[in-house]
């Protein structure tokens, strides 16, 4: 039995310690970006995952700042998270190296990637946390930020297909290969550029994108 898509809105908002409780069931206990593969897997699943996901989100706040946007609906009690995008400084990120196209530039911060909840289109949702993370990082005076990008012929296992966004998606939003693979290239933002000029058209283009979103209200729960 199909169930009526009821309308709500998303709004973007920083990630913090307090909110990480908000965080998409996915978001909370996934660690393939925190710890490096051998890691990550004698861990497991389940609440030791929630911890040490916590643990390192915690670090990171204490240690150097702000690490992510949140993308919710709903007020008050009703309120969840329906997306986020985290980024930190490479060294705190240890699956890096791993990739092939590893290191991340050293005057750079790394975006891992955006996730998205199940039923909620993930440009609608995705596109603004990326945007935000960039007038986060862009105010605070960092020059530039890196991402991996996933190519479509790449033979990715689940949780590379879910944790590494296409690259297209980092495209879209102006970035550039900096290092070129077949299946994970890593990709460039410059941030310093243009100095203020350039730091005013990413806060404009996000208040847009904002806006919209509060014009357009997003379908949950229509079935297809």
């Amino acid at each position: 039995m199909s169930r009526e898509p009821f309308e709500t809105h998303v709004r973007v908002v920083p990630l913090t310690l307090e909110r990480s409780a908000l965080l998409p069931k996915h978001a909370q206990q996934c660690l393939f970006w925190e710890f490096d593969s051998k890691t990550g897997d004698q861990i497991g699943g389940g609440m030791d995952a929630r911890f040490e996901k916590e643990a390192w989100l915690s670090s990171v706040l204490l240690q150097w700042g702000p690490c992510g946007q949140l993308a919710v609906v709903g007020e008050g009690e009703q309120e969840r998270g329906v997306g986020q995008i985290c980024y930190a400084p490479p060294g705190m990120v240890s699956r890096v190296e791993e990739f092939p196209t590893a290191p991340v530039s050293p005057d750079a911060v790394l975006i891992t990637y955006a996730g998205v909840e199940d039923g909620h289109d993930f440009d609608e949702v995705a596109t603004p946390l990326l945007l935000a993370s960039i007038a986060d990082l862009a105010s605070r005076g960092v020059r530039a930020v890196e991402a991996f990008g996933r190519e479509d012929e790449a033979d990715a296992d689940e949780d590379t297909k879910r944790c590494v966004n296409p690259s297209e998606f980092f495209k879209a939003a102006g970035f550039s290969v900096a290092a070129a693979h077949r299946h994970y290239p890593r990709l460039r933002l410059e941030l310093g550029g243009t100095g203020l000029l350039w730091r005013a058209s990413v806060e404009e283009a996000l208040a847009e994108l904002v806006e919209e979103a509060r014009l357009r209200p997003l379908l949950v729960g229509a079935s297809s």
